[in-house]
């Protein structure tokens, strides 16, 4: 028994070559994991300062708007503000990590998707452990799945079959959706009423202040030797 499975083992080796089998398959495993990890690295990387938050809610945060009567949220079961031990539970068993609290003591929550076909990177963003921003990456769709996604979300939420590019979206909670569309194709949906923005503008307004009375200060010691 021994000697037929090495001759099958020898002939597999002999065929497919025992170096270049075993090298594809870990190749295969040490791509995955890299491009994982630098997904994550990057994600980490980019939201380690209030500036890209700040600039989301700034881009939302415009006159054009549209209005709905149906709340935006994650899921019929996970809303804005809710936990991020709730946000594992509704999860499941998907292949999702929790990248480590970074300086501005957020949580985030990152996982793919395939969508139609399309591979979709997904984000949920907690703070004190709530709820406040998700968005979802889409790699490079064609301008067809483009389109059927907008008018998807005009269905949904304006109760309007069409495709046109939307507006930003507010519902009665003043939570918002908005596309980003340079480079990439992105949603994302942000709760402006969730205390870390409350926060982030507060700390934003405190320093426009403190450097304002800076600025005054340096006019009026600089009045002293004029």
């Amino acid at each position: 028994m021994k000697r037929i499975l090495k001759k099958h083992i020898t002939s597999l080796i002999n065929r497919f070559g025992k170096i270049s089998f075993y090298t594809s398959e870990i190749d295969y495993h040490s791509q995955i994991y890299k491009s994982k990890k630098d997904y994550h690295s990057k994600t980490a990387s980019q939201y380690e300062r209030l500036e890209p938050y700040l600039n989301l809610y700034k881009d939302s945060a415009v006159k054009q708007q549209a209005r709905t009567n149906i709340e935006i949220k994650f899921s019929k079961n996970l809303a804005f503000g809710d936990s991020l031990k709730k946000a594992k539970s509704e999860l499941g068993q998907s292949d999702y990590e929790v990248l480590d609290k970074n300086s501005l003591g957020i949580e985030i929550l990152v996982y793919k998707l395939l969508v139609g076909g399309i591979r979709v990177k997904c984000q949920l963003h907690f703070y004190k452990s709530k709820l406040f921003l998700f968005s979802y990456n889409f790699n490079n769709p064609s301008n067809v799945k483009r389109n059927e996604i907008i008018k998807i979300l005009n269905n949904k939420y304006l109760k309007a079959a069409h495709d046109i590019e939307l507006p930003i979206i507010v519902d009665n909670y003043n939570n918002c959706i908005m596309l980003k569309n340079n480079g990439q194709f992105e949603i994302n949906y942000i709760a402006h009423e969730s205390e870390f923005f409350n926060n982030a503008l507060n700390l934003c307004i405190a320093r426009v202040e403190d450097e304002n009375s800076r600025e005054i200060s340096f006019f009026q010691n600089m009045a002293e030797f004029v």
